[in-house]
């Protein structure tokens, strides 16, 4: 056993007999044991790095949310560097879309802990498993995870681990739910000035393979761009009601992220605008350079809120290519409709005046009279003649 260990183990007897009343069996907070400032009242939740545990500041009366490195990762490589990471990354980008941390420390066994701000409400995780949100609140959440993405990448910041579970959907009184990103244990900074970049051993895959980029996938050329393909798996999730990729096994899984395509949202939601299916495929692009930027997922999404999506008609094959002459001349489109592209749309015929009504004369009668007059003539002159000479 390490020191790490020892000290752990002795936590838990006579060198910290005040901690050794606070601690569990297997090492997490019970109800009431004094973290800091703060008191412990109740687990909240475990993640792959640290337990959190709502607790409260008794002199001002706030409460709080303390994560703390759980036993079991406290001698793993780097544990308190990815712990460290995360502080100062939230630190850097200070947005009101992100998981404020205010507070770092140590507990006496020297396991390190972080103060976070208190949030109410639930994990997008938790409510997707419920079933899925409507158009427009799945839509604006996009927007807003977009843009507190976009003041990490501002900041030189690649969050890495962007999952349904580490989006936390914080409910106000009065106000419109607000989402705040979790979780920066594996963020990774890339400014020239700070090269402090939280990872495990050498070439380890980190993130969630059901939003791993192929880049991420592969472990290498990993930059802002994987988040965005994080970000179009999570999506494709909300409008689409699955995710793009699934498979019964990791390996599976990572092969259809580095050599699929995924089909098109429209097939699992066809009441899905044609701009928004072709953003998420753009989204989740093999090549990082065919990804757009976060500000035109952002642009893309309201300009698609501002025009009404309508159902589109169930067509069978034969009504697809419609006939000639069932279509006025050049209402069809150029291009002939083919399954990989979204039915098109047949323009309406173009009004026309009504052509002038020229009134047809009947029938007139004369030529018959002439004829029949001319015929009573001929034969009184033929009696006439035979008279006359007989």
């Amino acid at each position: 056993m390490d020191e790490k260990g020892r000290r752990l183990q002795a936590s838990r007897g006579d060198a910290y007999p005040a901690l050794a009343e606070q601690l569990a069996a297997d090492g997490e907070l019970v109800p009431g044991a004094r973290v800091g400032d703060y008191d412990i009242e109740m687990k909240v939740g475990e993640g792959a790095m640290g337990t959190v545990y709502r607790a409260v500041q008794p002199a001002l009366g706030r409460r709080v949310a303390i994560k703390v490195m759980t036993p079991k990762v406290f001698d793993a490589p780097d544990s308190e560097k990815r712990f460290v990471a995360e502080a100062r990354a939230v630190a850097a980008i200070r947005h009101p879309g992100i998981v404020d941390i205010f507070g770092i420390g140590r507990l006496p066994d020297e396991r390190t802990y972080l103060v976070m701000e208190w949030l109410e409400g639930s994990t997008l995780g938790a409510m997707l498993a419920q079933g899925q949100l409507p158009h427009e609140e799945a839509c604006d959440l996009i927007r807003q995870i977009a843009r507190a993405l976009e003041a990490a990448h501002s900041k030189g910041i690649i969050h890495r681990d962007l999952k349904p579970e580490n989006v936390f959907i914080h409910h106000i009184d009065g106000e419109k739910p607000v989402t705040k990103l979790l979780d920066f244990g594996l963020a990774k900074v890339t400014k020239d000035e700070d090269r402090l970049v939280a990872r495990t051993r050498t070439g380890q895959m980190l993130g969630t393979p059901l939003y791993m980029s192929p880049e991420q996938c592969k472990s290498k050329g990993v930059d802002h761009r994987t988040d965005i393909y994080a970000l179009g798996c999570m999506s494709y999730e909300l409008l689409a009601g699955r995710v793009p990729f699934d498979a019964d096994n990791v390996a599976e899984l990572i092969s259809s992220h580095l050599m699929t395509d995924p089909p098109h949202a429209q097939r699992f939601n066809p009441r899905l605008p044609d701009d928004l299916d072709a953003l998420l495929f753009q989204m989740i692009a093999k090549d990082p350079d065919q990804r757009p930027t976060l500000q035109q997922v952002r642009r893309t999404i309201s300009e698609s809120l501002s025009w009404p999506s309508t159902p589109k008609p169930s067509k069978t094959p034969s009504e697809l290519t419609p006939a000639p002459w069932a279509v006025p001349p050049g209402v069809l489109p150029a291009a002939p409709w083919t399954p990989s592209t979204p039915f098109p749309a047949l323009a309406p015929p173009v009004a026309q005046p009504p052509a002038p009504v020229t009134p047809v004369a009947p029938p007139s009668r004369f030529p018959w009279l002439v004829v029949i007059a001319a015929s009573v003539l001929v034969a009184i002159a033929l009696v006439l003649v035979v008279m006359f000479v007989y």
